[in-house]
């Protein structure tokens, strides 16, 4: 006789879990908004140098304690995209079709899709800053633009520096964000609006200059009945040891020093008002509070669970 566990154990029956995979996707509110963390994807690249003025023994220390790699640098790729009532707002979006650092990522499209949203419907795309992972889903494999009718707003000093001609043939991530840069925001030049620092770009979402990782990073600052989510942007990037130690360096910061004082200055006010975050490289979906512990900073994951808010 021939049963259920013996045909398995045989490989003659199909794993029951294969074909089973997780939500890319994380539902929520914000006052009267509705909010949809989204993944692209992922990206590695490897640890070292990242932290060029770490102390290695301490950082080997946090990674090994949240059994992360001590090789290898996984970012999560997570954006945020909000239903006002009366606009589609996303913001930022991935690596698109470059098949960039290994083709982990450029899943944002898809996954949008599959709870049923199209680039047709969105109003405003607005972008932290002109990195590759943050605006090559602007456009498609052809260079064309993905969104037909949405609205694009950045920071007039990070367009302006990643636009500029002069360093398509710079060496390295500055040549290849500059190419980048050109081949996906200047097909939106004639709907594309340089951010105010003193008003809302669309009402509810403030943006907030945050200058180091890039001339003119911006996290926006979202409020809607009396909530608040701050979208960090890459303001930070590891959600363990940067908390841990803002004053270290991150190797892919446009301007070091400056980052390092962004960094720390965000991180105390964020956690003194208790703000909700989402950070835009911190595992999926993103979402938590920064908390102070003495000098440092630690990263509160919000609870995900299906339950955990009413529809």
């Amino acid at each position: 006789m021939t049963t259920a566990t013996s045909a398995r154990a045989n490989n003659a029956a199909p794993r029951p879990l294969a074909a089973i995979t997780n939500p890319a996707y994380h539902r929520f509110t914000l006052g009267d908004f509705q909010c949809l963390a989204v993944s692209d994807g992922m990206l590695s690249i490897p640890m070292d140098g990242v932290y060029a003025d770490s102390d290695p023994e301490e950082r080997n220390r946090l990674l090994a304690m949240h059994a992360m790699s001590l090789d290898t640098y996984t970012m999560d790729i997570n954006f945020l995209l909000v239903d006002t009532g009366s606009e589609l707002v996303l913001i930022d979006t991935g690596l698109g079709e470059s098949g960039l650092f290994g083709n982990t990522g450029g899943r944002l499209r898809q996954h949008l899709a599959e709870v049923g949203i199209t680039p047709d419907m969105i109003d405003w795309v607005l972008l932290t800053h002109a990195h590759t992972d943050h605006y090559f889903g602007l456009i498609d494999a052809h260079g064309a633009p993905v969104f037909p009718r949405a609205r694009i707003a950045i920071n007039q000093d990070d367009f302006d520096y990643w636009t500029d001609a002069s360093q398509v043939d710079a060496e390295g991530h500055r040549g290849l964000c500059t190419r980048g840069a050109r081949a996906a925001l200047l097909p939106y030049r004639d709907r594309m609006e340089f951010l105010q620092y003193d008003q809302d770009i669309v009402p509810g979402f403030r943006p907030m200059l945050t200058p180091g990782h890039t001339v003119g990073h911006t996290s926006f600052l979202i409020q809607s009945a009396g909530q608040t989510l701050l979208n960090l942007g890459d303001v930070s990037h590891h959600a363990v040891i940067e908390p841990a130690h803002p004053e270290w360096s991150f190797s892919y910061d446009s301007d070091i020093a400056l980052a390092k004082v962004t960094r720390a200055d965000v991180f105390q006010d964020i956690a003194a008002k208790d703000y909700l975050i989402l950070g835009c490289h911190f595992p999926f979906p993103g979402l938590g509070r920064i908390v102070q512990q003495g000098d440092a900073y630690v990263f509160v994951p919000r609870p995900t669970l299906p339950l955990f808010e009413a529809p």
